[in-house]
């Protein structure tokens, strides 16, 4: 210890005099000078307003530290990045969770979606198909069908949709619910038919459950849809596709005339043969246009079209069939048409060949497959004559019939 310092007088607040003089860097000059001078530093001002050797109420001397502005801004900056960074991860992960979820979830639909649409062409055949069979036999297809519908609209209720799209899963779900009460419906409505003889409500009862399937098309197409993609565009979510679906796509099938025509057919049907036919052909009925025409025929498997006016050449094979098709013209379907093929030449007897259309409703057109099951003579010109009918009732027989000229060649 410096002993000059303690028999000046000098003691242990000297010392703090002195180490605050270190910290201050706004001590003015002169205290400095005086210090060098003397080799004592000044002693400390107690008291006072705004002295800078104030001392604590002990009177110990307060130590005084200018902050580092500096310092406090860029500890703060750092503050600030650390948390834009932190809040940036946090949002890129939910934002991706929430994304999974989104292309799980419209995966789901998606597959709900596709069967549906599928279940929709299903019960268009049963109801259309010519060779579909009788009405009961049409009804119990009907009811299968109806439990797989009902199955996929019990799936859609259960699906677990994320928050933002609630309300859109609300109405994909009612849609399938729709069109499980739609074809329930349908059911019943045809069940009674077969035993009503009030046609207009029969036909009544039809439409009105087929009012459902139409009902589950917008539904699904004008709630659904639409509200998804909002959802996924204000979230900014893209690559994920929202599922279209329509059950009733031939809305002619379902219209009043049609839904008529349908139940004239399926109650004509009766109870089928072992070959699928019904019991008898058409009888044309008071007051309705019945008849048709045949187009031009064509040879399978080649494709090749039998166009009157020339001599058609075909390879002759294994497999040769004519396929003649006929549209309905009149106003009542028509079924157990006759069609008749006649080949006739020169050096060869004649071959005689026959076939049916099973049904065809009115305006539409169907195609009698008759097999040329006896061998042609090669390299001969046949003149082929093709009639279909007669159809009960019809006045002009006129376009009923076709004929031209075919010649057979080797096969390669």
């Amino acid at each position: 210890m410096d002993h000059s310092r303690r028999s000046s007088g000098t003691g242990f607040a000297d010392d703090f005099d002195e180490f605050d003089l270190l910290l201050e860097d706004d001590e003015p000059a002169e205290a400095t000078a005086t210090a060098s001078r003397t080799g004592r530093l000044p002693a400390v001002r107690r008291g006072g307003s705004g002295s800078k050797g104030s001392t604590d109420g002990a009177g110990r001397p307060r130590l005084r530290i200018t902050p580092d502005w500096n310092r406090v801004a860029a500890v703060i900056l750092v503050g600030v990045v650390v948390l834009f960074v932190l809040y940036f991860i946090v949002s890129s992960i939910r934002d991706s969770r929430r994304d999974g979820a989104y292309k799980d979830y419209f995966g789901e639909t998606r597959d709900i979606a596709t069967q549906s649409t599928q279940q929709g062409v299903e019960l268009a055949n049963i109801l259309a198909a010519p060779n579909g069979g009788t009405t009961a036999q049409r009804i119990a297809e009907i009811e299968g069908l109806s439990g797989r519908v009902d199955k996929l609209a019990d799936r859609a209720e259960r699906l677990d949709a994320p928050e933002q799209l609630a309300t859109a899963n609300g109405w994909f779900a009612t849609s399938l619910r729709y069109r499980a009460n739609g074809v329930e419906a349908l059911q019943r409505a045809l069940g009674s038919s077969i035993e009503s003889k009030d046609q207009d409500a029969s036909a009544a009862a039809v439409s009105a459950a087929f009012s459902r399937l139409v009902a589950s098309d917008v539904v699904l197409a004008d709630s659904f849809a639409v509200e998804s993609r909002a959802q996924l565009k204000q979230d900014g979510v893209e690559g994920v596709q929202v599922s279209d679906s329509v059950f009733a796509k031939d809305l002619d099938l379902y219209g009043p005339k049609a839904v008529t025509t349908m139940l004239d057919r399926l109650k004509s049907s009766g109870s089928a043969t072992p070959s699928g036919k019904g019991k008898a052909p058409t009888q044309c009925k008071e007051g309705k246009v019945c008849g048709g025409e045949v187009g031009a025929p064509t040879m399978t498997p080649s494709g090749t079209s039998l166009i009157a006016g020339g001599v058609v050449e075909v390879k002759a094979g294994e497999n040769l069939a004519f396929e003649v098709p006929f549209t309905n013209q009149g106003e009542v379907q028509l079924t157990e048409v006759p069609v008749k093929i006649t080949l006739r030449g020169e050096e060869s007897d004649p071959i005689t060949l026959t076939g049916v259309i099973e049904s065809v409703d009115p305006g539409q057109q169907a195609t009698a497959k008759i097999p040329l099951d006896v061998a042609p003579n090669v390299g001969e010109t046949l003149d082929y004559d093709v009639l279909v009918g007669p159809i009960a009732g019809e006045k002009t027989a006129d376009n009923n019939r076709t004929s031209g000229q075919i010649r057979f060649l080797l096969p390669d």
